[in-house]
């Protein structure tokens, strides 16, 4: 979550820094995994190569462990094994009265396991999370990028069946994004996928709609062949690695799994961000659209569940990312991101689409309502945990980043 103040404290306490705790240890029969939480997950996939193993974890290298587990995490492995959270077998926590504890759903800190799988940081600081293993002999992954005269539609097309129909095989993923580059490509649109296969098949049926002759790669951009987790975040870390130095936005909606929902969500934001940010220096927007199947909330609740409960049917989720280089465009996103937030939901309202208000709490913007999506008989036990572990509201009021289940008084 790239928000200002978010990992810091600005001179006005003590910073703690956990980036050293990067162990990394198998169990004894190597069903678990013991991960330190100052790794980033391309540690972990380098380290669970050799095994020919797999953890459900996060889908970019540069991706710190304990914010991705503690926000829920969203996984290419996610449709066999839901939520990245329904698969840690415990967690190492430092409580605010000092206490370290390990947690999990079976002893007595089994209620703050249960409110650390996607309630925010309100209820300890992580030290290390188990992680269960899965046999991956085999993955298929890789981004295209697509060209021709019908590929915006049949992109939209392509993302609302995967969301409906997409339970049919779970071991497919497949993560879509439209990227306006202004500085190097104008006003046009590009329209890629990252595409994901838990086998050694680079033709699955399931993903048919993402390939040729119905979505045309370009030359030279289609790479969707087997290899590790651990090849494929080192592939791509170039492109994210080259962002080091720039500043970020993100905002995230959930709409129905709908064309024309998918449709007056695409242009209200292409059309509204050329129009509002034709002053600020963009290095890229993006949306990402993600269907969501059935079956990974369905495998969530599978796997014990958590404190999210999202109705197991298909949506879609949009994040909205922003890239840009002066912090003098600060002020300017802070007022274009409420009118994005207004002019989606006047506009989808307006065709008849309902709002469903859960929002992925890792891609969330700084006032949107995380808490406001969950149940609300999940959060008032997320509240009352709180309380138990944390009645002095240190994590709360001092540890300034993050969603808070019961914020600031």
């Amino acid at each position: 979550m790239p928000l200002a103040d978010f990992n810091n404290i600005d001179s006005r306490g003590v910073l703690l820094s956990t980036t050293e705790l990067r162990q990394l240890s198998f169990s004894a029969d190597k069903k678990t995994l013991n991960v330190g939480v100052g790794n980033r997950w391309r540690d972990v996939y380098n380290f669970i190569e050799p095994e020919g193993v797999a953890v459900v974890g996060g889908r970019v290298g540069p991706v710190g462990v304990p914010g991705f587990i503690l926000g829920g995490g969203v996984s290419y492995l996610g449709q066999e094994y839901g939520w990245a959270v329904n698969n840690i077998a415990s967690v190492q926590a430092v409580l605010a009265d000092g206490r370290v504890v390990i947690a999990n759903a079976q002893n007595q800190f089994s209620d703050l396991f249960w409110a650390v799988k996607g309630g925010g940081n309100s209820f300890a600081i992580l030290t290390s999370v188990e992680l269960n293993t899965y046999p991956a002999p085999a993955l298929t992954i890789g981004d295209q990028v697509y060209g021709g005269d019908e590929v915006k539609n049949r992109w939209f097309d392509a993302i609302v069946n995967q969301a409906i129909y997409g339970s049919q095989d779970a071991k497919h993923a497949v993560t879509p994004i439209a990227n306006r580059r202004p500085s190097s490509t104008g006003d046009a649109i590009s329209y890629s996928a990252a595409l994901f296969y838990n086998g050694d098949n680079n033709r699955p049926a399931i993903l048919q709609n993402w390939t040729a002759p119905n979505l045309v790669p370009i030359a030279g951009s289609q790479n969707f062949t087997k290899k590790t987790l651990a090849f494929y975040v080192g592939e791509t870390a170039a492109s994210f690695e080259g962002t080091r130095d720039l500043r970020q936005r993100f905002y995230i909606k959930n709409i129905p799994a709908n064309r024309q929902a998918l449709e007056i969500t695409h242009n209200t934001f292409f059309d509204l961000a050329k129009a509002r940010l034709a002053s600020a220096q963009i290095f890229s927007i993006a949306f990402a659209a993600m269907p969501m199947t059935t079956s990974f909330f369905q495998s969530a609740i599978n796997r014990g569940g958590d404190p999210m409960s999202v109705k197991p049917e298909p949506q879609i989720w949009i994040e909205f990312s922003h890239t840009y280089r002066r912090a003098e465009d600060e002020p300017l996103f802070d007022s274009y991101l409420r009118e994005l937030d207004t002019a989606l939901n006047t506009a989808l309202n307006s065709a008849g689409f309902s709002e469903n208000r859960f929002i992925y709490l890792n891609d969330a913007e700084r006032f949107q309502d995380v808490f406001a999506g969950y149940p609300a008989a999940n959060v008032q036990r997320l509240k009352q945990i709180r309380n138990k572990y944390d009645p002095s509201r240190l994590l709360t009021d001092q540890l300034v980043g993050g969603w808070k289940v019961d914020p600031r008084r």
